[in-house]
């Protein structure tokens, strides 16, 4: 199905094509429906200008996509994302952890105050960090920003901007490229 099925959130589909298409969340907001079932929800997600969350984990075997001023929260849960996270709404991490293993170039991420991984470029226009860890495991480029914890543990991560660490930073593998 390389289709694209419009929800509202709160409303029920007994399976999802996880191999290909688009599922765009929009108009009332609310949950966000997971399968409970080992693999992927969803390939690729969009959440468009309303605000949405989900009550358990969640995994996009392709992109998340936010339009307008859309936002997605994700409570006590776990997101993983294999593809990028963009747009111009707002990821609201909770206390679980967030993996992203492409680039996250949002206008606003509020992260989790556990573990956000990111093996991508991160562009964010509006950061905040909630005492979290980031973790860059793999190349890529990254903006300025204020970090509580930060670590690198692979790739090159080229800096183009100052960048703030309020409390640890660890670079266990990898280069920091500040020129």
């Amino acid at each position: 199905n390389d289709g694209t099925l419009y929800r509202q959130g709160g409303d029920f589909v007994s399976q999802m094509d996880t191999d290909s298409g688009i599922v765009i969340y929009r108009t009332t907001g609310g949950m966000i429906q997971d399968y409970n079932n080992p693999g992927n929800d969803y390939y690729h997600l969009t959440i468009d200008t309303q605000g949405f969350s989900i009550e358990n984990d969640l995994t996009l075997a392709g992109n998340l996509t936010f339009t307008g001023s859309g936002m997605l929260s994700t409570g006590s849960c776990n997101l993983d994302i294999t593809g990028n996270v963009s747009g111009t709404g707002t990821l609201a991490g909770g206390t679980g952890d967030i993996s992203v293993t492409g680039n996250i170039t949002i206008s606003a991420y509020s992260a989790t105050s556990g573990t956000t991984t990111v093996s991508g470029n991160w562009s964010i226009t509006t950061f905040t960090h909630n005492n979290g860890n980031v973790v860059f495991n793999n190349s890529g480029s990254l903006t300025s920003t204020d970090f509580r914890d930060f670590e690198m543990t692979a790739g090159t991560r080229t800096l183009s901007g100052a960048i703030t660490i309020e409390n640890d930073a660890a670079i266990t593998g990898g280069i920091l490229d500040t020129s």
